[in-house]
């Protein structure tokens, strides 16, 4: 931090009245907020009348502790009175109001909590802790006994849709979740309330039409800038420029959304051309073609997939009622939740915020705050959710001083809206900057600067890097090509040892772990103590975007190379050498015939056996054998060797061990596995593993994995490690002086010297849309406010479908997603001190522009920045030598040869054709939606898939004409039924069936009873398909009767649907049994007719 003050930061700091300070990164906003609270300290002001709000109770610690040190400071710098008034206040400071949100208002709610109806001894509950949980529990119990009892028309729609394996809780979770979501919005109650009230379809289709005009129009204006190179490649790829430009241009003329579904025949579009040796710009302007290609189909799609307008407006009312009945549950569950919570004295965090609100609502309470307040201070007001604005709107009288960064909003997953922050700086008279980063170097600004100058509009670029004089740090963009599998080892060579503990590669770990090594010893200059450092495990930080997935792989790369590690992500511990090891003594102990545990003991420090020797045996039976390859196992062949060569020495080694092996054998018999794990260290496997690199951090590993043998023997150890996939999770801690590797959103607030940023090719969550019902805010009307969209369900078919809100609901949560996703990259960015890494794994394609970015290499101009990459070494190394033309190519050849080559192969179709199928795989191909009910589901009474069996078993066995009661007890006799199958079976249901008019006719009559088939077809009678290649199909006919009108074939089928879903359902399969009949009897298809029997509904459904 700079001593001498900046403008920015005198005029931030002498600023007074409302006052609003948009602070880049590294720009001392902390010190500019404590040093403009300590000059109204200092000017005549008083501790008790100043609010000071952070958002951790570190943040207000450290703004406590700085407060004192500059009073004390002033108190050395002052005489007489102005000397005891600061004195005054230094001791007063321990009753200054600096704190975070939640201990405000827990404080407010305690001062006035006659107003607020809440008793003042209240403890406060976490939201997921275990009395939390049981509160929950039993308001939801409440609510929903409640509502069975009263069966209103609204809680039978949602069991209707939500009631699912007969059970409610996927409506219970529904119902908690939403809760919680509007728990964090001011004004929630009457949110709820609100929820799917009003008929906003217009609206929203507008909404959707407008997103995908802006979209078609970004898709246009960037073809035309790259017009001119397309007619320079060449008339294919302006002709392909010109179609895709022509869509976009249609849907960008349109206004009505459903009006653009005309457009959406027209997705058959040219193939990509393809251009050798194209120059930079020609790529560039290739690549963008393709995504545009790729952009304008999407956009046909989505359209193609909306139905009519009659039908969307249906859908969206039917998921628009479920959206209000969701609401009316959860006011029900929050008022029993709010008793419950009453009862037990206890508030949730949520209710510290709502009742502060509510006091803050009390005219007589925000008088007494304002009167008390003369000063509000605010840090990181970004961050701040809609109640928390609310509340500190309402606290704010004349001297208010708020501090933040809307580039660095990254909690929007928890509620913050970065929203207020920017709309505070439009309304309040002082709007200020702090531009100047004290933190990074250079090198680090510039590329920061030169990234998010393309892509976030209005961006004010960092200045500073002066305290780092002629250092001016470095950034390296590493792009890691794709590499072909890695080759093996040496042939016919196999180290038990190394295999014992072979961990999976991967080429990001390994990049990370090879710039790690090159950073340790490097220099780097520590602008503070103005002085050159040598890079150390401490001062190096890798960033990722997750805490798994690439953050575990890092991990377990730099932990097998001895560097110390510590991270949240969890290592699986029986990925290295040392567990794989230990695991391997216990095996053998175990089970005594294998081969490869057997060896991993013999070599390891408790065998005391080399490989030399290991190999001496096997090569004294290949030399005996004249050559021959010696069939014999390994540990036949050592105990071969001792008896042939018992004064060998390497015998000796190996009578010993086996001495060893059967006295821990026979302690394994007794002990635990943990306790034989210790014994196996104390007889020298603990030095091997200490002796390895990183040998502190392996041991840390050899005990967490000891702790799992804990009260078990070595035989369930091992099951249990079976069991779980040999995985144990371990968080490693390497200490002080190792490498960090932490989140992008755990590092905020955070700076290292070396920064490793490696999660660039990670793609941003996404799928809202795939949540049961989707809870966001929405600009409708001119107007943003929070929605519900559930989807929409037809009970009558048994079918869900999407709605365009939902879409549009989708599109507001990527948008928002993609801004918070590039402030995080800020983040992770700004964190480097001296030296920046960015790793990128080759990708096939990238977003066509930031603005449809789907990972943080998408906001990345690399031509413009292609100064900061740094070629791959490896690949440089390994590239073969290019060989050169000495001529230049006919074009027109050229084009012609490629164009010959590149035919579609004409027989393409048959190659997805299988070569067998059944009726089975028939039935999953054609689901084009799908059920969100199992059929076996209840309708009226109970159904099972038990109960299908034990009906279909009866079918198949009864003696049609002959009494019910007297053929179930016949066919529990013979053993046909089951005593279980008889139980589910119902007689008077069984006597309806057999009254089908398909069945009823059968006594005397002929048929056949599970007919089994298998005949060949042609594949276009029975797929979608133009390929007429032949298919192996098989199935079983449940009855095929024949009579005076020929032959009929029955399905039996047990299933809630109705007739016509039933019959729709599984017409593909009925019509290839006919056909199948036809083709074995070899009579006319069309002279064959089908029932199915569904016994669930006693119905019998002519096909």
């Amino acid at each position: 931090m700079s001593v001498t003050l900046t403008e920015e930061q005198r005029a931030a700091i002498g600023a007074r009245g409302q006052v609003i300070v948009s602070a880049s990164a590294g720009s001392g906003k902390t010190f500019v907020m404590i040093e403009r609270l300590v000059s109204l300290i200092l000017g005549g002001g008083d501790v008790r009348s100043i609010l000071a709000v952070t958002f951790t109770n570190k943040a207000a610690a450290q703004m406590r502790e700085r407060l004192r040190l500059a009073l004390l400071k002033g108190i050395g710098e002052r005489e007489g009175a102005e000397k005891e008034r600061l004195k005054a206040q230094l001791a007063a400071l321990p009753l200054a109001e600096i704190s975070t949100i939640h201990a405000f208002c827990g404080r407010l709610i305690r001062t006035y909590f006659y107003a607020a109806g809440v008793d003042p001894a209240f403890r406060i509950a976490g939201g997921e802790d275990a009395e939390s949980a049981g509160l929950q529990a039993r308001a939801l119990d409440a609510v929903f006994e409640e509502a069975y009892a009263q069966k209103s028309p609204e809680f039978s729609l949602l069991l209707s849709a939500y009631f699912r394996k007969k059970k409610d809780a996927a409506l219970r979770n529904l119902v908690a979740d939403l809760y919680r979501k509007a728990r964090g919005l001011a004004g929630y109650r009457q949110i709820l309330a609100d929820m799917g009230a009003s008929d906003d379809f217009d609206a929203v289709c507008d909404y959707l039409a407008a997103d995908l005009r802006a979209r078609a129009d970004m898709v246009a204006r960037g073809l035309e800038e790259r017009g001119h190179v397309y007619a320079a490649l060449g008339e294919k790829f302006v002709a392909l420029s010109d179609m895709v430009h022509a869509v976009c241009t249609r849907i960008a003329a349109q206004d009505d959304l459903l009006c653009m579904q005309t457009m959406s025949g027209e997705a058959d579009m040219a193939r990509m051309p393809v251009k050798r040796n194209a120059s930079a710009e020609e790529r560039a302007a290739i690549e963008f073609l393709s995504g545009a290609k790729k952009e304008a189909s999407g956009m046909l799609e989505e359209l193609a997939s909306c139905a009519d307008r009659e039908t969307e407006h249906a859908r969206y009312l039917q998921a628009n009622a479920l959206a209000h009945a969701l609401g009316q549950l959860a006011l029900a569950y929050d008022d029993a939740y709010s008793r419950e919570k009453g009862e037990a004295g206890v508030l949730d965090y949520n209710d510290l915020e709502q009742i502060a609100l509510q006091l803050l609502d009390n005219e007589s309470v925000r008088s007494d705050l304002a009167e008390r307040y003369r000063a509000v201070f605010v840090d990181e007001y970004q961050d701040v959710n809609p109640v928390q604005e609310a509340i500190l709107s309402r606290l704010g009288g004349g001297e208010v001083f708020l501090v933040g960064d809307a580039k660095q909003a990254i909690y929007g997953f928890r509620g913050s809206r970065s929203e207020f922050f920017e709309e505070k700086e439009k309304l309040l008279p002082c709007s200020l900057r702090l531009s100047a980063n004290f933190r990074s170097a250079p090198a680090v600004l510039e590329a920061t600067n030169e990234v998010f100058s393309a892509i976030a509009e209005g961006y004010v670029p960092m200045r500073g890097g002066e305290r780092y004089g002629a250092h001016c740090g470095e950034v390296a963009f590493h792009l890691l090509p794709k590499r072909r599998a890695e080759e093996s080892g040496a042939r016919g060579v196999y180290s038990v040892l190394e295999h014992a503990g072979a961990e999976r590669t991967d080429a990001l770990a390994d990049k990370v772990a090879q710039l790690v090594e090159e950073e340790l010893g490097s220099d780097w200059f520590d602008v503070d103590a103005q002085t050159v450092r040598k890079v150390g495990f401490g001062d190096i930080a890798v960033l990722t975007r997750r805490r798994e997935g690439e953050a575990a792989h890092i991990a377990r790369a730099l932990l097998a190379r001895g560097i110390p590690v510590t991270t949240a992500a969890e290592v699986n511990v029986c990925d290295f050498f040392e567990a794989r090891l230990l695991i391997d003594w216990l095996s053998y102990l175990d089970n005594a015939e294998q081969d490869i545990p057997y060896c991993t003991a013999l070599l390891s420090a408790a065998g005391g056996l080399t490989e030399r020797e290991l190999a001496a045996v096997r090569l004294y039976f290949q030399k005996n054998a004249g050559g021959r390859r010696d069939g014999r196992t390994f540990r036949a062949a050592c105990a071969a060797f001792i008896k042939a060569q018992p004064e060998h020495p390497v015998s000796q080694k190996l009578a010993a061990f086996d001495a060893l092996s059967a006295r821990l054998r026979a302690r394994a018999q007794l002990c635990t596995a943990a306790e034989i794990m210790n014994e196996l260290l104390a007889l020298g496997l603990e030095a091997q593993i200490a002796a390895k690199e990183g040998g502190r951090s392996r041991l840390a590993r050899v005990r967490r994995l000891i702790a799992e043998g804990e009260n078990v023997d070595v035989n369930a150890f091992l099951a249990r490690l079976r069991a779980c996939n040999y995985q144990i999770g371990y968080a490693e801690s390497g200490g002080e002086d190792s490498v960090r590797i932490v989140t992008m959103h755990s590092s905020k607030g955070l700076e290292y010297p070396v920064v490793i940023l490696a999660g660039a090719d990670v793609k941003f969550r996404g799928g809202s849309e795939r949540d049961e019902v989707m809870f966001t805010e929405l600009s409708l009307n001119g107007q943003t406010r929070t929605v519900a969209a559930p989807k929409a369900y037809d009970t009558q078919n048994k079918l869900v479908y999407s709605t365009l809100l939902r879409r549009a609901c989708a599109v507001a949560e990527e948008t928002r997603e993609r801004k918070e996703e590039r402030n995080l990259l800020y983040v992770g960015m700004t964190r480097a001190k001296y030296r920046l890494h960015i790793l990128f794994r080759e990708q096939a394609e990238r977003a066509l522009s930031p603005a449809r970015a789907k990972r943080f290499a998408d906001f990345f101009d690399f031509r413009a920045c292609a100064k900061y990459i740094v070629p791959d070494r490896e690949a440089e190394q390994m590239a073969p030598a290019r060989r050169s033309l000495v001529y230049r190519p006919d074009e027109r050849l050229r084009d012609a040869v490629l164009s010959a080559y590149e035919q579609p192969y004409p027989f393409e179709a048959s190659m997805r054709v299988p070569v067998k199928s059944s009726a089975t795989a028939l039935l999953s191909r054609q689901e084009a939606m799908y059920s969100f009910l199992d059929e076996a589901e209840p309708f009226e009474g109970e159904t099972s898939k038990e109960a299908g069996i034990a009906y279909h078993a009866f079918l198949q066995y009864v003696r049609y004409g002959q009494d019910v009661q007297s053929e179930l007890a016949r066919m529990r006799k013979d053993g046909l039924l089951t005593a279980e199958q008889a139980a589910l079976l119902d007689a008077g249901q069984l006597r309806r069936i057999l009254a089908l008019p398909c069945l009823k006719s059968l006594a005397g009559g002929r048929f056949r009873r599970e007919q089994t088939f298998l005949v060949r077809l042609q594949a276009d009678e029975m797929l979608e398909t133009a390929a007429t290649d032949e298919i192996v199909f098989q199935g079983a006919v449940d009855l095929l009767v024949e009579d005076e009108g020929g032959y009929m074939v029955i399905d039996y089928k047990y299933s809630v649907l109705p007739d016509a879903a039933l019959k729709e359902k599984y017409a593909v399969q009925i019509r290839l049994y006919k056909k199948a009949v036809a083709r074995v009897l070899r009579i006319d298809e069309n002279t064959i007719r089908a029932r199915i029997v569904n016994i669930a509904r006693c119905r019998e459904i002519e096909m």
